[in-house]
Order: C-alpha cells, then sequence, then structure tokens
C-alpha cells in the first residue's frame, strides 16, 4: 500500500487507511500530535524500589499509532533499574524498524519498510519464552520474526516510561528519541503468551487478559508534560482496512513539506507540468 501526500494551495493531503468495529471503551495516551521533540512529555509507573522480584519469561503487547516518525529511533516504552541497568525492557521504533531491549539485549522486529504505516493503529506482541531461548515478535496478527534469545532476569524495582528512552530510572530523556503518537493497551505479562492468545488480543477478543506486571486496566500512570488520556471506542483501534483523508491546513515551504512526508512515509507529489 502506497501513502501520498498532495499539495494543493498549500494544503497537504494524506490519504491512507485505516478500519473498526464497535465495542468497549478504552482509554488512550496521547504524545507530541504536532510532532514537537521534547524530553518532558511522557508517562511514568514506578514499582517498589525494595522490590526483589525478577522475571524471566515475559509478554509485552499493545496498539499503538503513529503520527510522525523521526530520523532516529523514537521509544514507545523504556525500563531501567539502575544508571547501568537502563535497557531491561526498551521498545523502539523506526519508519521501518522495530527493535526491543531484554535485559540489556537488543533483537529485531523486523526491517521492512512496508509494514508500519503512520496514522494506523497497529497491534504489537512481544514474548520472551526461556525455556526456548527465544523471542518472538507479532505485528497484527503475524509472526513477523523469532530469534535466538538466551534467558534474562529481570528485576521488578525500576521504571516504566512511556514516550521515551530513559538512561536512569525514572530520567534522563533526550527530545529527539521522544516517542509521537498514541499508546494503549499497554500490558506487560510474567509469561509466555501462546500464539493463540496474541492472536485473540489483536482481533480484541481477550476483555480478561490483563498483564500481571503492568495492566493497563489498572496501573496508575503519572503523566507529565503535554500527555494527555483520550477515550476509544474498541472500533477506533480494533480495525480493518478503508480509505480516509486527513487534511493539513498548513502554509509550508517545499523544503518543510518534503520533510514532513519523509516524517509520514510519503513522498511529496505535485499537478502534472504543462508541456
Amino acid at each position: 500500500m502506497k501513502i501520498f501526500l498532495f499539495v494543493l494551495n498549500t494544503v497537504l493531503i494524506l490519504v491512507y487507511s485505516s478500519h473498526g468495529w464497535i465495542g468497549n471503551h478504552q482509554t488512550a495516551l496521547s504524545f507530541q500530535p504536532e510532532n514537537q521533540m521534547t524530553s518532558t512529555s511522557h508517562a511514568l509507573l514506578l514499582f517498589p524500589a525494595a522490590n526483589t522480584t525478577t522475571i524471566t519469561d515475559f509478554s509485552l503487547c499493545l496498539w499503538f499509532n503513529v503520527f510522525y516518525f523521526r530520523k532516529s529511533s523514537s521509544y514507545i516504552c523504556s525500563y531501567a533499574t539502575s544508571s547501568k541497568d537502563n535497557n531491561e525492557m526498551n521498545l523502539g521504533i523506526r519508519s521501518s524498524r522495530i527493535v526491543l531491549a531484554a535485559g540489556s539485549l537488543y533483537v529485531d522486529g523486523f526491517r521492512r519498510e512496508s509494514l508500519l504505516l503512520p496514522g494506523m493503529w497497529h497491534h504489537l506482541c512481544f514474548v520472551a519464552n526461556g525455556d526456548r531461548e527465544t523471542g518472538t515478535f507479532y505485528l497484527d496478527k503475524e509472526l513477523t520474526n523469532e530469534v535466538p534469545m538466551s534467558p534474562r532476569s529481570i528485576l521488578l524495582n525500576g521504571s516504566l516510561v512511556l514516550g521515551q528512552e530513559t538512561d536512569v530510572v525514572a530520567g534522563s530523556f533526550q527530545a529527539q528519541q521522544s516517542f509521537s503518537g498514541l499508546i494503549t493497551g499497554f500490558n506487560i505479562f510474567s509469561r509466555s503468551l501462546t500464539t493463540a492468545e496474541v492472536m485473540s488480543l489483536a482481533a480484541c477478543r481477550s476483555e480478561n487478559l490483563e498483564g500481571d506486571v503492568v495492566s493497563w486496566n489498572s496501573a496508575s500512570w503519572v503523566l507529565s508534560g503535554s500527555v494527555k488520556p483520550l477515550d476509544l471506542q474498541e472500533e477506533d483501534y480494533c480495525h480493518q482496512k478503508r480509505f480516509r483523508f486527513v487534511v493539513f491546513p498548513k502554509m509550508m515551504s517545499p523544503n518543510a513539506a518534503i520533510d514532513m512526508c519523509a516524517s509520514l512515509k510519503s513522498e511529496l507529489a505535485l499537478p502534472p507540468q504543462p508541456h
């Protein structure tokens, strides 16, 4: 599928696909809708500092919608237990790549230009299985990659941040790594989900399947900066494809328009020139 941006009288029009069906409501968090680069906007969840519980097997699942892609990686989430162990569970994205760190080991979800699209909801799960020594990525009901991964013990006594990459517990953010988009249904389980469970989550058929490490419906996130909660219907993110138009009524220079198109994984399209 191709995305085109047309500049007509200095108005940008984005054409892309999305989809939906009616169901329950859900809260989403919105990060940097105007593509601001900031180090002050994030959602924070702190675990008890004295906690000695560790997990080896785990599953991280969520729905996300990217407003704008950065030139470098932006981070959906980042978990740190100390300034040394600051990549215990990080999830980073680029326009054609997803990477996840587990116990400071980074693994690739995929490197394919066609999978991630701006303005569309995607369902992602990463499943770490210590017995099989594998990490498995699922995106939009498809297994995109399975990688060898030695067992990692992760302490549950640190800070989990949405929308930034953290270099110390609960801090040291870099604006260029901030996430621009929406997040909902963010859950972490202390076990390896089955493929059937992942598919059920991706189809919004598992209302009672909530993370025991982090539960989206009960976790108390502390919001900072411009992060805003939004109320969604299930139809807004659990979807099937249909075309729609989004209009950007912004006057831009040619170079600015080209840069904006690039951040939306698009190319600047101009009307045919007369001969």
